[in-house]
């Protein structure tokens, strides 16, 4: 793109895919880390922690996809080629420092769910979006996602997990548990007990 285009229409035409991905990254208040050419690096659940950010993160990356392909599909004439973005998704503990409210930045964060997802991001193909294990299992209630052969991570010393995401389902799942997780329920026989007597009740029509 760089050899067909002004450095200046270059610029111009980043800035705005870089806009364009900020708005839907807010959209589900998330916020952008930093920028690094044409690379973002988006957070969610810092500062503002939500019990579906793997979910709102995910349903930001389907969005990025989607404004990316609709600028490609104007500018694709004149750069010679079509446009696409590549994302990998990561959840798990990070660590950080104080967070800057007036910059919307945190500081120093660190930490191996940070390392893993530009190497998913790497492993991805145009258009395509990769998460990690705890992504997938957050998110797989809402999403079509398939998983994928171990893969080498560069920097892990073990093959790690990716998986593909396809598309959101129609219907999504409303048990909010770990997606392919059941355990039996233990240590509470007395309120099982209380709770079948209170449905004996309802059923003799006593409130």
């Amino acid at each position: 793109m760089s050899e067909r285009l002004d450095p200046e229409e270059v610029k111009d035409l980043v800035s705005h895919i870089i806009d364009e991905i900020g708005q839907v990254v807010f959209k589900y208040e998330g916020h952008i880390e930093k920028f690094a050419g044409d690379q973002v690096m988006a957070l969610f659940g810092v500062p503002l922690p939500h019990e579906d950010d793997p979910v709102r993160a995910v349903k930001a990356a389907t969005e990025i996809h989607q404004v990316v392909e609709k600028i490609s599909l104007k500018v694709q004439k004149s750069i010679g080629q079509p446009l696409s973005f590549h994302i990998g998704i990561n959840t798990g503990l990070a660590v950080t420092g104080q967070f800057d409210f007036k910059q919307a930045a945190a500081h120093h964060i660190a930490g191996d769910t940070i390392n893993v997802a530009p190497r998913l991001c790497t492993l991805a193909r145009p258009g395509e979006t990769l998460v990690g294990q705890t992504t997938y299992a957050r998110a797989g209630g809402s999403f079509a996602i398939e998983p994928l052969e171990p893969v080498e991570l560069k920097g892990k010393t073990i093959p790690g997990r990716a998986y593909r995401l396809l598309a959101a389902r129609k219907l999504p799942a409303k048990t909010h548990r770990i997606l392919g997780r059941r355990a039996s329920l233990i240590g509470r026989q007395r309120e099982r007990a209380v709770m079948a007597q209170t449905m004996a009740k309802l059923q003799d029509g006593r409130a």
